[in-house]
């Protein structure tokens, strides 16, 4: 079953799945492909060469592929599954070079979001009001932005991180960090990791990395040295080893 109102402008060629619904004065196409069971407000714009995964869902103004340059056709936008994008929601492109953003899997976004072209944004990620995130930027799983954060361009932010409300990050944040200011580094964000159920053991040697980091100021080579030879390498610390030595 699907519902396409009549007011709605699709643009040939189009693929749209089984129960999807596009609402009056959405323009949809061309060279756009939407999974099945997703929800397409009123007043949504989603333009060419875009992937669309299945139980995605976005709400009114919402503008999706939107060009610098008015030419829609020379990059990829790759969206997952189950995600949720509010009102005002945007994701620009850049027609200038051929370049892929990918949104991962099971992300809510709130309002006036704004992202820029060759990002990459992974998995169960929250995006409060307001944020502004530049181009180049990659977002790894399980980070939390909340109002009016802003993310400068080439920026990678580690998994488990949280940012606070009304921050400038202008370096890379390592993996696990509570950031109250712009810095490459700040707390260990343990809240985050006993709500994701991490052990106790995991989180004692985590705390011990984070000290060390604040005492050595951050010498990458000379604290991955120290994790390898105490034995700290782990599931979870395989994370900032790879933050460290740019593996991402």
């Amino acid at each position: 079953m699907r519902y396409i109102s009549d007011k709605a402008v699709i643009i040939e060629p189009c693929f749209i799945g089984d129960n999807v619904y596009i609402g009056a004065y959405s323009v949809i196409g061309p060279n756009v492909k939407i999974g099945d069971n997703c929800w397409i407000d009123s007043y949504v714009n989603i333009r060419g060469k875009c992937v669309i995964g299945v139980n995605n869902k976005f709400l009114k103004f919402s503008n999706i592929g939107q060009s610098f340059f008015n030419d829609v056709n020379k990059d990829w936008l790759l969206i997952g599954d189950n995600n949720f994008f509010s009102e005002g929601f945007m994701l620009y492109k850049n027609s200038s070079f051929f370049s892929c953003t990918t949104i991962g899997n099971n992300n809510f976004f709130m309002r006036n979001v704004l992202i820029s072209y060759c990002c990459f944004i992974k998995d169960n990620i929250f995006i409060s009001t307001n944020v502004s995130i530049g181009f180049n930027v990659f977002i790894d799983s399980f980070v939390i932005l909340s109002d009016f954060v802003f993310i400068a361009s080439n920026i990678f932010l580690g998994a488990y991180s949280f940012i606070s409300a009304f921050n400038f990050i202008s370096s890379n944040v390592v993996p696990y960090s509570l950031v109250h200011s712009s810095s490459i580094y700040g707390k260990l964000n343990l809240i985050c990791l006993k709500k994701n159920f991490f052990s106790k053991s995991s989180i004692i040697r985590l705390k011990k990395i984070y000290k060390l980091m604040l005492n050595v100021n951050l010498d990458s080579k000379l604290i991955v040295s120290f994790l390898f030879s105490n034995k700290y390498i782990s599931c979870e610390t395989k994370l900032i080893v790879n933050f460290l030595l740019k593996k991402y």
